[in-house]
């Protein structure tokens, strides 16, 4: 995996969810710059719904554990996902994703031809269903980078896969 920082100006990157968690929680200062850069138009970040998706599901997550303030076992998290009365009472996740949505970063929407390219992606490279669906859209609009921080892309060759060096 390459650098964020070894990306080349004016490049267009798929921006993946553990970007963007990196960024909103302030754990990677590499995460920060490259997403400043992509605002400024240094770098021409896209992204996808799916990614979008997963970041908002993490991040209520997140929230609804840490609303409940102690460690929680397998058989409280199921009954904390689906008290919707906590759920209404979150507010950070709906102020990040706005934060995000803020940043003014495209995010492609899959069709039905990216669906039967993921699939084929997911038994050629053992990725799971939204790596594969983003790779599927990678390859649609015939983007060659990623900002990632994982390494299961690294398997493929048409691929750049670039991710924040401090994070281990």
């Amino acid at each position: 995996m390459k650098k964020l920082t070894s990306i080349k100006e004016n490049s267009v990157v798929f921006i993946d969810t553990n970007i963007f968690l990196y960024f909103v929680d302030g754990i990677s200062a590499e995460c920060r710059d490259f997403i400043k850069l992509v605002r400024t138009g240094y770098y021409r970040g896209v992204t996808s719904i799916e990614v979008l998706h997963e970041l908002v599901h993490r991040i209520m997550i997140d929230e609804l554990y840490k609303s409940v303030g102690k460690e929680v076992t397998k058989s409280k998290s199921k009954k904390i996902i689906k008290d919707s009365r906590a759920i209404k009472g979150l507010t950070r996740y709906r102020e990040i994703m706005n934060d995000v949505m803020g940043l003014g970063i495209p995010a492609f929407s899959s069709s039905n031809m990216d669906f039967k390219r993921a699939l084929k992606y997911q038994s050629d490279y053992g990725m799971l269903s939204t790596d594969a669906m983003n790779l599927a859209l990678m390859k649609e609009f015939e983007i060659e980078n990623i900002a990632t921080n994982d390494k299961d892309f690294e398997k493929v060759s048409w691929l750049n896969v670039y991710g924040p060096g401090d994070i281990y």
